[in-house]
């Protein structure tokens, strides 16, 4: 099935192949795969749950990372996590919707 994502940007909007990301509604994780390298593609929030939703390139070990995420198998600096999470933050409450 080839469905879709829109997400607003500034310069218009874009529609993401959702079957080419990993998405993830929950913090933290997004926070440890930013902090473990993979690449943030857009974030978005659910008008319905009010909650923020994270979209990750598919990449070769983002299935194993968020595995062993789920199961405290991950580890990541703990300076890097906070700064990681701050700038997250930033990103997620400086978010325009068009």
């Amino acid at each position: 099935m080839n469905m879709k994502k829109h997400t607003g940007h500034l310069d218009g909007y874009a529609y993401l192949p959702l079957d080419d990301y990993f998405k993830t509604n929950d913090f933290p994780l997004a926070v440890t795969l930013v902090c473990k390298g993979f690449s943030l593609a857009t974030l978005d929030r659910d008008d319905t749950s009010k909650k923020y939703e994270f979209f990750f390139d598919m990449s070769n070990g983002l299935k194993e990372v968020v595995d062993d995420y789920w199961l405290h198998r991950v580890s990541v600096e703990p300076l890097e996590y906070e700064n990681t999470r701050k700038n997250l933050k930033a990103r997620m409450y400086s978010f325009v919707r068009y």
